[in-house]
């Protein structure tokens, strides 16, 4: 654990005053995990960690690390995310029971270090209803893992947690044919089901967009997605 890389990482945006920040809590460290299962993209480590509880140290000394940078008040004030589209293989080479375990530890770190502090899911990838349903597109269910943050103990303390997420974000890439009135749709049907339909987030989330743009032929003369 480096704590000086973090402090290198943030001073930029210190600098500028940048208070209300949300951090990734990203690819798993190499050294906490035997089976690394290296993405095959450009991702890195998709590896589950051997054990949740030096996972849980991790995240402990992060949290301390960031009091130490920002102070108690800037701090409790973070938001955290957990991963990158980690409801695929692709992401999260492990099984929706062991995602749980991850996030759960992960919570209750931050939750005893900073109890101001929230932490919510990854961006969610290909996010319709439909796919968020289906196990076979996504390997890590968002509706059930937000139920059960909210609504069943947390598996590290034994109690429900009180720093349930407070967003629920996406990733959203287009091609020139993209339909954004459907885009849109599907968006809001999603966010609308866990408002209405998942006890505990009644009004109490923001809607956001972490990655968002064009996907193309970045090699054409003239970037583009149509074939030719």
């Amino acid at each position: 654990f480096r704590p000086e890389l973090i402090q290198q990482r943030l001073q930029p945006y210190l600098a500028l005053g940048y208070e209300d920040l949300t951090l990734v809590l990203d690819n798993i460290p190499w050294d906490l995990t035997t089976n690394t299962n290296a993405s095959l993209s450009s991702y890195g480590n998709r590896g589950v960690p051997n054990s949740s509880q030096e996972w849980y140290d991790t995240v402990s000394q992060l949290c301390t690390t960031l009091i130490t940078i920002l102070g108690t008040e800037k701090a409790n004030k973070l938001r955290f995310r957990i991963g990158t589209e980690m409801n695929g293989l692709e992401r999260f080479n492990g099984t929706e029971a062991q995602f749980i375990t991850h996030y759960d530890n992960a919570a209750a770190a931050i939750q005893f270090v900073l109890p101001g502090a929230t932490l919510s899911l990854f961006n969610i990838s290909s996010n319709t209803f439909s796919n968020i349903n289906n196990v076979n597109v996504h390997n890590v269910g968002a509706f059930r893992v937000l139920n059960h943050i909210a609504n069943e103990n947390n598996q590290k303390t034994g109690a429900k947690l009180t720093n349930i997420p407070n967003f629920v974000s996406f990733t959203e890439y287009f091609y020139e044919a993209t339909n954004f009135t459907t885009e849109v749709s599907n968006s809001d049907q999603v966010w609308d089901y866990v408002n209405n339909n998942i006890a505990g987030y009644q009004n109490k989330f923001s809607r956001e967009i972490h990655e968002f743009g064009g996907l193309a032929d970045w090699t054409a003369p003239i970037p583009t997605a149509n074939e030719g």
